[in-house]
């Protein structure tokens, strides 16, 4: 799980993203409302899709994010990844404590093997 990780708000342009992925080589982001809600997340495939470096998030196909809590298995998380979802939002009490991806279980497998 990446904790602490970075996000994007819907009202960044697509350079402010793609910034932020690129200095901590992340490959998605998750989006926040104003009220800095987490409400989806943005990969670096739908920036790679959009060529107006000013185009703001909200106006980017972003994708909805899943939450877990911290003591979902590991199992049902390889199963949501499985199935096409770029990543799932760890939370705590409400509270957004990390991320998952599949780059985690990959790190996690080799870690382990």
């Amino acid at each position: 799980m990446t904790e602490g990780f970075s996000s994007t708000s819907l009202s960044d342009p697509r350079e402010t993203a793609a910034d932020k992925m690129q200095r901590n080589n992340f490959s998605q982001l998750p989006v926040c409302n104003e009220n800095d809600d987490v409400v989806g997340i943005v990969t670096d495939a739908d920036l790679m899709r959009v060529h107006d470096d000013e185009k703001l998030i909200s106006e980017i196909q972003y994708h909805h994010l899943i939450e877990l809590t911290v003591d979902t298995s590991r199992r049902l998380v390889e199963e949501i990844l499985d199935h096409g979802h770029p990543a799932v939002l760890v939370v705590d009490d409400n509270t957004p404590v990390g991320i998952i991806t599949r780059a985690d279980l990959l790190k996690s497998y080799s870690a382990s093997g």
